[in-house]
């Protein structure tokens, strides 16, 4: 889940991180992935996304983490992000 630095959650950027999580696992060796760059190329090499959708995975990888919040009853991890 990503959450702001108040707690308050972001279903679109969530939604996101977890297709980009989805559609790297299927696709591409994360072993071979030494970064977010490296990761959109692999996507693009790999898939038929389309490149608007690649452009948005490389704004969430891009963006700046303030933080993880581990919730183990939930299970879940909250990922803290500035927007």
């Amino acid at each position: 889940m990503v959450t702001n630095a108040q707690g308050k959650p972001n279903s679109l950027l969530t939604d996101l991180l977890r297709d980009l999580i989805d559609n790297a696992l299927l696709f591409v060796s994360l072993a071979d992935v030494n970064s977010a760059a490296n990761l959109i190329t692999q996507l693009k090499t790999h898939t038929p996304l389309p490149d608007d959708v690649l452009a948005e995975y490389g704004k969430i990888l891009s963006e700046p983490c303030d933080g993880l919040n581990f919730a183990p009853q939930k299970g879940q991890i909250e990922l803290i992000v500035r927007r």
